[in-house]
């Protein structure tokens, strides 16, 4: 199977009945319950990217550690996005513009391919929608120092890996212990939503089963 049959398999599949909660929640903080519901507050909304390319044989994924801030996200992993803005029209807009302005990565290189499941993040309440898309090689980073401390990129098969899941986690975030799994990459700690978001992604990746090959 070559890359672009992948991308054209994975939008069908995109396009189909998802895994959702089913999915993002074998990943979730063992305090959170399911179902889940925003706050009497309005909900916000948030639109993120996992971006995809190709080196070789095999797919990688673009993550970020964001920078410190006063903030409940500070320096945690992430994919590119942020917030919802007025004149983004859409969440798809907003995960390209936010990616575009995060890790210099331009929409006019990017191929959406879909969505997955809408994930719900109660301690801010933002209800984020994860956007898939791809581009056709290794891209050229341009980090805004302001918002990312990092941008590093993932072999998806090393998410897929026995060990590389930590089920029954603890997480030292905000002067305090989560007990949560977590994806393991190198010093990394890849939990929370970003891997409730994976976690969705990644069965789906399993169920393609690529025998990747580069090439037309």
């Amino acid at each position: 199977m070559t890359f672009p049959e992948y991308y054209k398999k994975l939008e069908r599949i995109l396009n189909a009945e998802l895994p959702g909660k089913t999915a993002q929640y074998k990943m979730a903080p063992l305090k959170r319950n399911m179902p889940e519901t925003p706050s009497k507050r309005e909900a916000k909304y948030a639109g993120v990217l996992i971006l995809l390319y190709p080196v070789e044989e095999e797919h990688y994924i673009i993550l970020i550690r964001r920078s410190l801030y006063d903030g409940v996200h500070s320096g945690q992993i992430s994919f590119p996005g942020g917030k919802y803005e007025s004149r983004d029209g859409d969440l798809i807009y907003t995960a390209l513009r936010e990616t575009d302005e995060e890790i210099g990565v331009s929409a006019n290189e990017i191929q959406v391919i879909g969505k997955l499941t809408p994930l719900l993040i109660p301690v801010s309440n933002y209800i984020v929608h994860p956007v898939v898309g791809a581009l056709t090689s290794e891209p050229a980073f341009e980090r805004n120092n302001k918002e990312v401390e990092e941008i590093f990129s993932v072999k998806l098969e090393t998410l897929t890996r026995p060990g590389c899941i930590i089920y029954n986690g603890e997480i030292y975030e905000n002067e305090r212990y989560i007990k949560a799994p977590y994806f393991h990459y190198k010093q990394f700690k890849i939990w929370g939503a970003t891997a409730m978001i994976l976690s969705e992604f990644i069965e789906l990746h399993q169920n393609i089963k690529p025998g990747l090959k580069s090439g037309p």
